[in-house]
């Protein structure tokens, strides 16, 4: 149940009297002449909220988290211990170079549990490989070269998609981040005054 007299004061007192911001703030990077169509929206919107204060429909809540620091943990690798190898491995690595970035010396606490497979488990692993057919012609796993076994296992480096969405998501934060001072400078004019007065 939504509070009436809060809208009627809100709508009359703040909207439509001093030409609060709902619009502007909506059309901060879009075209100016939506403005009168995306006000005639709110105001028909606030209008039904007084009409009608006991909703039915199910609200959607919007969270927005302008400071989530995952994505800047995730891009250093903080977050792979599968990636963690022996210095042997480093070295035959093809991307061993003085400048490289992926080793990284970190404390882990293993909390898995290890489950080693029964003798019929590996049988039918073996029997699954010897099924399937890989390569050009498919010829069967066991007949492959060193090579070839090596592109077909998967490797423990880290997955480009992954990552890039990672860094999709990292910049749209910071678009939306400087979205947001934008709006909070075009409706609370005063607000870093106010910020500062009560600190």
């Amino acid at each position: 149940l939504l509070d009436k007299c809060f809208y009627k004061i809100f709508v009359f007192e703040h909207y439509r009297e001093k030409s609060v911001f709902f619009p502007r703030v909506i059309c901060v990077k879009q075209d100016k002449t939506l403005e009168p169509v995306v006000r005639v929206e709110v105001e028909s919107q606030l209008d039904d909220f007084i009409k009608r204060p006991l909703r039915l429909e199910n609200p959607k809540i919007y969270h927005l988290d302008v400071g989530a620091m995952y994505p800047n943990i995730i891009l250093t690798n903080r977050l792979q211990p599968p990636a963690v190898v022996t210095n042997e491995d480093c070295i035959a690595c093809i991307y061993n170079t003085p400048d490289a970035k992926c080793r990284r010396t970190m404390q882990w606490e293993w909390r898995g549990q290890i489950m080693p497979a029964s003798r019929a488990e590996y049988e039918r692993i073996l029997q699954q490989l010897e099924n399937e057919k890989f390569g050009k012609p498919p010829r069967p796993f066991h007949s492959l070269d060193r090579e070839l076994r090596a592109q077909t296992e998967k490797k423990r480096r880290e997955n480009a998609f992954y990552v890039d969405t990672v860094k999709a998501f990292r910049d749209r934060r910071y678009e939306y981040k400087a979205l947001l001072k934008a709006s909070t400078v075009l409706c609370f004019p005063n607000f870093e005054e106010k910020v500062a007065l009560e600190i």
